[in-house]
């Protein structure tokens, strides 16, 4: 029998394994975008077991309090043996991959098992790929990025395939108000931003001359800078407040008139809540998604971190702080790209009998 056809049925019991890593140095977007997904297997499917060689304790606590398993693995050469071994010992017939090392080679481990599995990718680093699925949700996602595909992958391209947490879709609201002047702020570079590119953003607001400024500086539970901001927030004559580990972010982005956010998960949060964003590139696999999104016109770049500088920031982010007319259209088109079903599309996809092209 075709290896792509020996699938069983799923049901209410139903076991999904998630092999993606969080730390300090790659950031926690490929666990958290892949917990929008996990939360949908949860609520439709059954239970939701991460497998993990790097997380945060606090993360882990997290994925606990949603009610899925967390166990771990060595990042080295037995690690698809191991997870096939936890697909046995669970019964589990779905597997779900994020992160940058899951070579073709991995992936035809996982399918010669005889698992369906989906790959959660960017920008088609892996060479052969051999899921039943390849989901790309950034904005200029193309089939041109997967020349090499196993026969019967399928394809999940573009912003209908968002990954977008429960959270988050529980506070859409239908319309968004913009002031004419922004003059709550919002500060988040994701759970990490090793190279404290947060300072220079906290340098930036005390270089602006704006009035009645009130700024949310938030830094993640992975960020080792937090005493250093905050000393930086309490010089100078902004009003800024750092905050450690927000348990409710989407209140947080729903309260934000602008933010100023990494171009990882968090961007496509803002973008489906009508928040107008300035990107900020943390890492090489960001640029594309940054690029899209001003492409698209859900944001604006503020271009690679280790390039800004602060009083060139500072204008910027004036810029669209006074800009009301910008900041309706940024909020509007985010708001008309992401309606909030990429996790439900790709949860039908993943648990369908077969690809379909």
């Amino acid at each position: 029998m075709n290896r792509r056809q020996n699938y069983r049925t799923t049901s209410d019991n139903e076991v999904l394994i998630v092999r993606a890593d969080a730390s300090t140095a790659i950031g926690t977007g490929h666990v958290m975008r892949s917990l929008a997904l996990a939360q949908a297997w949860r609520q439709h499917r059954g239970k939701v077991v991460f497998v993990s060689a790097e997380l945060p304790k606090n993360l882990e606590r997290r994925l606990t309090i949603e009610g899925m398993r967390v166990v771990r693995v060595e990042d080295d050469r037995s690690d698809a043996a191991r997870v096939i071994q936890w697909t046995r010992q669970l019964a589990a017939s779905h597997v779900v991959l994020d992160g940058y090392q899951f070579s073709g080679e991995y992936q035809a481990a996982i399918k010669n098992a005889g698992l369906r599995l989906m790959v959660i990718d960017d920008f088609g680093q892996a060479g052969l790929y051999h899921a039943d699925w390849i989901l790309n949700q950034n904005y200029c996602a193309s089939k041109d990025l997967y020349p090499r595909c196993a026969p019967g992958t399928g394809l999940l391209l573009g912003p209908n395939f968002a990954l977008l947490r429960h959270e988050f879709l529980q506070k859409r609201q239908p319309t968004r108000h913009v002031p004419r002047i922004a003059r709550r702020v919002l500060v988040t570079l994701g759970g990490a931003d090793p190279d404290n590119t947060t300072l220079k953003i906290i340098q930036a607001f005390q270089c602006m001359r704006i009035e009645s400024l009130d700024i949310v500086v938030v830094a993640g539970g992975a960020n080792p800078h937090v005493e250093s901001l905050k000393r930086a927030a309490r010089r100078g004559h902004a009003n800024i407040v750092v905050k450690v580990n927000v348990a409710d972010m989407p209140s947080l982005m729903g309260w934000a008139d602008i933010a100023v956010a990494s171009a990882s998960t968090t961007s496509w949060e803002l973008a489906f809540l009508g928040v107008p964003s300035l990107l900020v590139v943390l890492a090489e696999n960001q640029r594309i998604p940054s690029a899209g999104a001003e492409e698209v016109g859900v944001a604006l770049t503020l271009g690679w971190h280790r390039d800004l500088d602060s009083k060139e920031m500072a204008q910027r982010i004036q810029t669209l702080i006074l800009d009301q007319e910008l900041r309706s259209y940024l909020a509007r088109r985010g708001m008309e790209l992401l309606d909030g079903r990429g996790a439900e599309r790709a949860l039908a996809a993943l648990t369908s009998v077969a690809p379909r092209h």
